[in-house]
C-alpha cells in the first residue's frame, strides 16, 4: 500500500500514521466552556467547531463494565458497540461493527503527577500540560484542532484532535483527557474526517458515563453479561502493527 502522505509510515494492517504515534497512545456541553491554551494559530472554519451537545441529546449507554484499570473505573459503550478483547495496549476499546475497524473509542490511562483531580478551576493549568507534552513528543504539527478546555455537568478536561491516515483514508483522531485522583485518561474516538462530528456526542456520552470507584469498591473482575465483547478470531490488528 503506498501512503498519502509523505511522512507516514505504513504498518502491515494497512494503517498509515502521519506521525511515530501509536494509535491508542494516550495523550480529553449542560455548559462548554472554551478558552483555548496558547497553540500555534490555525484557522478554523466554523464547521469544523465542534457542536455543543446538550445533556438530553447524548446518546443512549449500555450499562457500565468493569471495573477496568486495576478497579478503578468502570466504563459504558455507546447502546450497540462491540466490546473487543482485552490488551495491555487500552483499557478498554469499543466499535461499532465488530468487522471494521473505524469508527472505535478507544480508553487509555497512566500516571499524572502534576494535577490530582481535572477541575473547572484547573481545566487550563492541564490544558497547558497537555500542549506541552504533545510538543515534547513532537505531535503538535500533527493537530487538527488545538488544545481546548471542555467542561461539563460530570467532568472537566481537555480535548484536541490529531491528524492520521487507515487504509489510504483520512482520520480524525479525537480526544477528551481528564485527571481522577491522580490517574490521567484518554478517551479516543478515531473516525473518519467524514464521520467524525457524527460520533463526537458518543465520545462525550462515554466520559460522562465514566464511574470512579473507590478503593475496594471494585474488583479486578469483569461484568460483561450486558454487553458481547469482539470475538479474538474477528479482532482488528493490535496497535503495534497500526503504527
Amino acid at each position: 500500500m503506498t501512503c498519502p502522505m509523505p511522512i507516514a509510515r505504513c504498518g502491515g494492517a494497512g494503517f498509515c500514521a502521519v506521525s511515530p504515534i501509536v494509535l491508542f497512545q494516550p495523550l480529553l456541553l449542560i455548559a462548554v466552556v472554551v478558552a483555548g491554551c496558547k497553540e500555534p494559530s490555525r484557522q478554523i472554519v466554523p464547521e469544523e467547531k465542534l457542536p455543543q451537545v446538550k445533556q438530553e441529546q447524548l446518546p443512549e449507554l449500555d450499562e457500565p463494565l468493569g471495573p477496568y484499570d486495576d478497579g478503578r473505573v468502570q466504563i459504558a459503550a455507546p447502546k450497540g458497540w462491540y466490546r473487543d478483547p482485552r490488551s495491555s495496549e487500552y483499557v478498554v476499546r469499543y466499535r461499532v461493527d465488530r468487522k471494521q475497524r473505524l469508527p472505535a473509542i478507544v480508553v487509555t490511562a497512566e500516571d499524572f503527577e502534576p494535577i490530582q483531580d481535572t477541575t473547572e478551576a484547573n481545566v487550563k493549568e492541564f490544558c497547558k500540560h497537555v500542549s506541552a507534552a504533545l510538543e515534547k513528543a513532537d505531535k503538535k504539527k500533527f493537530l487538527d484542532s488545538a488544545v481546548e478546555p471542555l467542561v461539563r455537568e460530570r467532568f472537566a478536561g481537555a480535548t484536541y484532535a490529531l491528524r492520521s491516515t487507515y487504509d489510504g483514508r483520512e482520520v480524525q483522531r479525537r480526544l477528551i483527557e481528564l485527571v481522577h485522583k491522580g490517574r490521567k485518561y484518554a478517551v479516543e474516538l478515531q473516525a473518519t474526517k467524514q464521520t467524525a462530528r457524527k460520533y463526537w456526542p458518543h465520545l462525550v456520552a462515554v466520559v460522562e458515563g465514566m464511574q470512579f470507584l473507590s478503593p475496594g469498591q471494585g474488583t479486578n473482575g469483569e461484568n460483561t453479561s450486558q454487553q458481547p465483547s469482539g470475538e479474538p478470531g474477528t479482532a482488528q490488528p493490535k496497535p503495534s502493527d497500526e503504527q
